[in-house]
């Protein structure tokens, strides 16, 4: 009996592993990336805080580059920061008269593979709802529907359970910025209240030669004649 029972699992295993993985279209290679080719992740969908460029075709792949929105921000040296945080890719293999496609997720900008590997590791919830995404988005490209969101409601909750210390430090360290402000900051003594009231009684708080206002010159120039 116990061998039956291993027999069994070995083979369910057997058959698991060889299953492909991605969903089959039926729709050729060519036709699925021209399609998919100039498509955007619906921003709602990134929750504000990302937001994907345009789809691009890259041979047998179809990749949206995804970006933080102040990646488009100027870098400091005068030009606009262009890498990515992500690429959200979908892997286009023939499949008798169909197109087989494999969502997946790849480091974008500087990052190295290494890199990626480990903080993917790290969070390896989020990079399931990337993958989540990417793979309803072809879905609902090549359906000619609308983004479902309740396709991806699993990975969201996981994702957000798992950034929740994440998030709750970030409060935290807004939370001290704030107190550290409001330690910092002295209203003015009493002496220094009834000097300002002394200035503003007299007509005006700046004296003209401390007066350093840039001087209007487009005024009109009164020479007297009539």
């Amino acid at each position: 009996m116990n061998r039956a029972i291993v027999v069994l699992a070995m083979l369910a295993a057997l058959i698991t592993g060889c299953q492909q993985p991605g969903k089959v279209y039926a729709i050729a290679p060519q036709e699925a990336a021209a399609t998919l080719t100039g498509t955007t992740i619906p921003a709602m969908v990134l929750g504000g805080t990302f937001h994907a460029d345009p789809a691009i075709r890259a041979g047998d792949t179809v990749v949206w580059a995804l970006r933080k929105d102040d990646d488009d921000r100027d870098s400091g040296d005068g030009h606009a920061s262009n890498s990515a945080s992500f690429r959200l890719v979908a892997h286009l293999f023939p499949a008798g008269n169909g197109t087989r496609i494999v969502p997946d997720v790849e480091p974008g900008g500087n990052v190295t593979q290494a890199e990626f590997a480990k903080r993917s590791a790290q969070v390896p919830q989020l990079v399931g709802l990337l993958n989540a995404i990417t793979g309803e988005h072809v879905d609902a490209t090549l359906g000619h529907r609308n983004f479902n969101m309740a396709a991806i409601n699993s990975q969201l909750m996981l994702a957000m359970i798992t950034m929740l210390p994440a998030i709750r430090n970030q409060m935290q360290q807004a939370g001290n910025a704030q107190e550290q402000a409001d330690q910092s900051y002295h209203p003015p003594s009493a002496d220094e209240r009834e000097e300002l009231h002394s200035q503003i009684g007299q007509g005006s708080a700046i004296r003209p030669e401390d007066d350093t206002r840039p001087v209007d010159d487009t005024r009109p120039v009164n020479d007297g004649a009539q």
